[in-house]
Order: C-alpha cells, then structure tokens, then sequence
C-alpha cells in the first residue's frame, strides 16, 4: 500500500513515465496503420491494408499502446473489445472517400 502510494505521487509528478492505451478506428484505406507507423518511426511509408496492429508510441513521457484496428464489416465486431479499456480514440476519416 505504501509503496503505491509514494508511486502514484511520484507518477504525478511526472517522475516516472505514464502510459495510455489508445485506438486507431476507421474504414479500410482511411490511413491509420500509416499514422500509427509515422507516429513510431517519423518515416512516411506504404502499409499492406486491412491488417489490425498493435504499436507502441512514446510522445514526451507518455507511453502508448496503440491498437489499430480495421473498417470492414469482420474488423468492426472487435471494436468493442477493445473500446472499453482505452484512454482515447483516433478516428481516421479518408477525405476522397
């Protein structure tokens, strides 16, 4: 308990690095396993579409684990398992679709 606690203050405080799980939702095409690779790499490169990832991407102290997952009709019954246990949500919308 004590431990923690003293922890958690410190992680506050931002002495040790936090973490976050994050999601990359969106139709086929829409870019997400090529923001998910910039955001990993600073590199621009093509993906194979349609293939659900799991990345992790450190921005300043903040650790995330990214889970990209597809758009078509198979890949969106899993959005909800996952839906419930992240911190936050990307997305992607293809302006030419």
């Amino acid at each position: 308990f004590i431990y923690n606690f003293f922890r958690s203050g410190l992680e506050w405080l931002g002495f040790f690095q936090k973490s976050a799980n994050i999601i990359f939702l969106g139709l086929d095409n829409a870019g997400k396993t090529t923001m998910l690779y910039m955001l990993q790499t600073d590199k621009f490169t093509q993906t194979d579409p349609g293939a659900s990832s799991l990345g992790e991407v450190t921005i300043g102290n903040i650790k995330f684990n990214s889970y990209d997952l597809g758009g078509h009709m198979q890949a969106r019954k899993t959005w909800r398992e996952y839906a419930g246990n992240v911190d936050g949500m990307i997305f992607m919308v293809d302006a030419a679709d």
